[in-house]
């Protein structure tokens, strides 16, 4: 049997096992589970790379533990599995030789004061309204998240955000070639939104990324310590959203990124987006922005949803590569994505 094959007859006994568990168990446990199964498959063309998969796949499953202690205070840790085609692979594929990864990789406490939380532990990191600097929410296993603290909150019209974390990263081998390794860099950052009124939002995100000293590539010609600045917007008209965000870093070229679309929601099961982004080579954190890094060029997404558990996503990324040996040249993406949350 293949491996996408198997793993998804895994991920829907998983499932399936899962929710019967919780039909026969009478008394409530302290610890409460839930998470989700996803399978992608896409079709991929790439003018840059012949020998690139054309029809790469993954599977995962996510399990999500969490525990009351009271007084607002909680225990969560969560597991995940996934078997994928390496290319496209969200665990780190310097820590895994095989097509699979599974592990603990999210742990911590949180404290919930009613708009308020405090996240203290191992977890994924958010730069940017639009994830233009940073994103790490949809990697898993080990070796790519951070160990530290995010605090969200809101007071009337502001919403604002604090995080100070330490990667535990293995980037092995960035940029022309150098290898890293274990890097321990730190990342600080300070968001803050303004609701002038509830349809439109501004906001801003100040970040300052710091190199561990210690790592191999502290050395090389093009790796600093980086400051990285944005500005965001979104205004809602009807049932569609518009939103857009820019920004910038201390590098002296390359060294900008964007992002401008459109959502819109037929009804409470049907939605569309067009989004526009430009990343360039430095206008990121190590490339680990929520868009393709070094490129330009469209998103176009519909999602449906069958119920509250399970949705079905149609999505078809057309770029292009910016600079490097590949400039210029074209690929695309079309990716079916279905998803079920237990």
């Amino acid at each position: 049997m293949k491996k996408s094959l198997l793993a998804t007859a895994v991920a829907a006994a998983m499932v399936l096992s899962t929710s019967a568990v919780f039909a026969a168990t009478a008394d409530p446990s302290p610890v409460t589970i839930d998470g989700s199964a996803t399978i992608q498959y896409r079709n991929n063309t790439n003018d840059a790379d012949a020998t690139a998969p054309k029809k790469p796949n993954k599977t995962t499953i996510i399990l999500n533990f969490n525990n009351d202690l009271g007084n607002g205070w909680d225990a969560y840790a969560r597991a995940s599995i996934q078997s994928s085609t390496r290319q496209i692979a969200d665990f780190n594929t310097s820590t895994y030789s095989n097509d699979y990864a599974a592990s603990l990789d999210q742990f911590g406490f949180k404290y919930t004061n009613g708009d308020n939380q405090l996240k203290i532990g191992r977890q994924s990191a958010w730069v940017g309204e639009t994830g233009l600097f940073y994103d790490t929410t949809g990697k898993v296993g080990r070796k790519i998240m951070a160990d530290g603290l995010t605090y969200t909150g809101k007071a009337d019209a502001w919403s604002y955000k604090v995080v100070a974390v330490q990667e535990n990263v293995d980037y092995g081998a960035l940029k022309n070639g150098t290898v890293i390794g274990d890097s321990k860099n730190k990342l600080y950052v300070g968001h803050v939104n303004y609701n002038f009124t509830p349809d439109f939002v501004l906001g801003t995100t100040f970040a300052k990324y710091n190199l561990d000293k210690k790592a191999s590539y502290q050395g090389s010609a093009d790796a600093k310590d980086s400051n990285l600045w944005a500005v965001n917007t979104a205004y809602t008209l009807g049932n569609a959203t518009f939103s857009a965000e820019y920004g910038k870093t201390n590098y002296d070229i390359n060294n900008k990124a964007y992002d401008f679309g459109i959502a819109y929601n037929f009804d409470e099961k049907n939605s569309i987006s067009a989004t526009y982004f430009k990343v360039e080579d430095n206008g990121d954190i190590n490339h680990y922005t929520t868009f393709d890094p070094n490129a330009k060029g469209m998103y176009y997404s519909f999602t449906h949803k069958f119920n509250k558990a399970t949705s079905l996503n149609f999505f078809y990324d057309d770029a292009k590569y910016i600079t490097g040996t590949d400039a210029d040249k074209n690929y695309t993406s079309f990716r079916t994505t279905l998803n079920y949350n237990f």
